[in-house]
């Protein structure tokens, strides 16, 4: 089991120290000089109003990105992308109440977890701004051991969803404190194809 500890055992990076022109930039930058290991890129130095532009690759490292006071745009389809099955990205910010990501765009997926095991969303609200979208808050595709925890999500065309395919399912989702709220089409839909 990944447990906070595995995230602080490995390097912790303050993203406010590198360059870029927002704080995607600044994530992307950090997570590439993290260790193959992966470790922490700390946001919370650079609060107030952010921006993510475009999304945020991970690779096949394990990263915590914790989140500061204020309000984070983004228009990235997804936020971040994990692309090898051995990495993992947990995001967690400093209580829904501070810690805000509005998703601009009319379509797509603001947060998705694709084949993973052990990513997490803590401690934020995740927003649509978009009149009339058809877009998804955050979903969960094909991973295990997924923790979802203080989370407001809102203003999607569906907030939260839990998904497998015809083979894979996605399992032991904890979703603990989680208000669903606003949303057009779904608040939580949980499915999986597999019998």
């Amino acid at each position: 089991k990944i447990g906070i500890h595995t995230f602080l055992s490995g390097a912790i990076l303050s993203a406010g120290d590198f360059s870029g022109a927002d704080l995607g930039e600044k994530i992307a930058s950090a997570i590439t000089s993290l260790p193959s290991t992966g470790g922490v890129v700390d946001c919370r130095g650079l609060h107030g109003a952010q921006t993510i532009s475009a999304t945020i690759a991970v690779g096949s490292k394990k990263v915590l990105v914790l989140f500061g006071v204020g309000t984070i745009s983004t228009s990235a389809n997804p936020m971040f992308s994990v692309t090898a099955s051995t990495g993992t990205v947990r995001v967690m910010g400093m209580g829904r109440s501070l810690t805000t990501v509005n998703y601009t765009a009319a379509s797509g997926t603001a947060l998705a977890f694709t084949v993973l095991e052990y990513p997490a969303l803590m401690h934020l609200t995740l927003a649509a701004t978009s009149a009339g979208n058809t877009a998804k808050g955050f979903v969960v595709d094909r991973s295990t051991y997924v923790l979802c925890e203080d989370v407001r999500v809102s203003a999607f065309s569906t907030n939260i969803h839990v998904t497998g395919s015809d083979t894979v399912a996605s399992g032991i989702v904890q979703l603990s404190n989680i208000n669903s709220r606003e949303f057009t089409t779904v608040g939580i839909q949980i499915d999986h194809a597999v019998d």
